[in-house]
């Protein structure tokens, strides 16, 4: 099935990141509290706080405001801010937060509306199996979600099976605030293939209109992933894997959830070394230590997906293994 991108909203222009957000004094000192769970009417251009005791996955809903002609909200700490995420009628937006006091601001342009901010711990939602099928009703503007672990990294096939009037979507995320991977595609009651990386993931499904759902998971693990070697978190050359010659280094890359992966070779003699590369949907990076900071590759070894022999002198260099389209499973070796 074609893959058609969710009509995403995006509540908070601001990417994920380590920005300080900068609120002035006066601001601060005109802060409302709200509290999780209750509505709380709120206007335009204003900073309100709440307040959350564990890691927990967030809504919010502003019932008569509509983000498409330029009205919403943004979140933020006092360290960081927050991509939120979400789609529908009115304001319906999610987001992953740890623990800790947040502040949302509301647009210049916002008409008065109500505020309700929802939050469910992390380690109390339901735990979704594969095979087994989950039957229940979804109330209008709703979040269902699930938490699905896996210990390897897997290809997950979502079965919507619900009235076509009713429009639902399906989303998985990681999970992490601060990277956000949200793998957001459109299911009009048929299914949809994700990859998704070993470790807990989370899976959203939401519906435009109150009723009835029944939804399925299935997966199968990757050929390759059985004796993968890689660890999840080398998505850059500063966490990249350490790589040993002669051996075979196992993963997969997805071009939502998991694009890159990046390895470590170090050398401690001139060598000349061949490069090999087997993937479906995948090609590597080469870089110096150098290189790889400045994103300049080595030699032209760049975007390659076939084998090359290159002399190196000793040093640090990088192989930054990356998703063609869809991406597949890999199997890198450098002798």
């Amino acid at each position: 099935m074609k893959k058609q991108l969710l009509s995403i909203l995006t509540v908070s222009a601001m990417a994920a990141g380590s920005c300080t957000v900068a609120i002035a004094k006066n601001e601060k000192q005109n802060v409302q509290p709200i509290k999780v769970g209750e509505a709380t009417v709120v206007s335009a251009g204003n900073y309100y706080s709440f307040h959350i005791d564990q890691a927990s996955f967030v809504s919010f809903l502003m019932p008569n405001s509509d983000a498409s002609t330029g009205s919403n909200i943004s979140v933020s700490s006092d360290q960081k801010n927050y991509d939120v995420l979400g789609g529908g009628d009115g304001i319906r937006a999610y987001v992953f937060l740890p623990a800790g006091n947040y502040y949302v601001n509301t647009d210049t342009e916002l008409q008065s509306d109500s505020l309700t901010i929802s939050a469910t711990a992390l380690n109390t939602l339901p735990v979704l199996k594969s095979g087994k099928t989950y039957k229940g009703t979804l109330n209008d503007r709703d979040f269902l979600v699930y938490r699905y672990k896996n210990k390897r990294s897997t290809h997950m096939t979502l079965t919507s099976q619900t009235k076509k009037s009713l429009k639902p979507a399906l989303s998985v995320s990681d999970g992490d605030p601060d990277t956000q991977n949200d793998g957001a595609v459109e299911v009009p009651s048929k299914y949809t293939n994700y990859y998704i990386k070993g470790g807990t993931n989370y899976v959203i499904y939401t519906q435009e209109k109150a009723g009835a759902y029944s939804l399925k998971a299935t997966a199968k693990a990757f050929k390759e992933t059985a004796k993968e070697t890689v660890k999840h978190n080398n998505d850059s050359y500063k966490t990249a894997s350490s790589l040993k010659l002669s051996k075979n280094y196992y993963g997969a890359v997805h071009e939502e959830m998991d694009p890159d992966d990046y390895y470590k070779l170090t050398l401690k003699k001139k060598k000349k070394v061949t490069i090999s590369l087997k993937a479906k949907h995948g090609n590597y990076i080469f870089y110096t230590k150098k290189g790889a900071k400045s994103g300049k590759a080595y030699k032209g070894l760049e975007y390659v997906n076939k084998t090359k022999k290159v002399t190196l002198k000793p040093g640090t260099y990088y192989v930054d293994v990356q998703a063609q389209g869809s991406g597949s499973t890999y199997c890198l070796k450098v002798k």
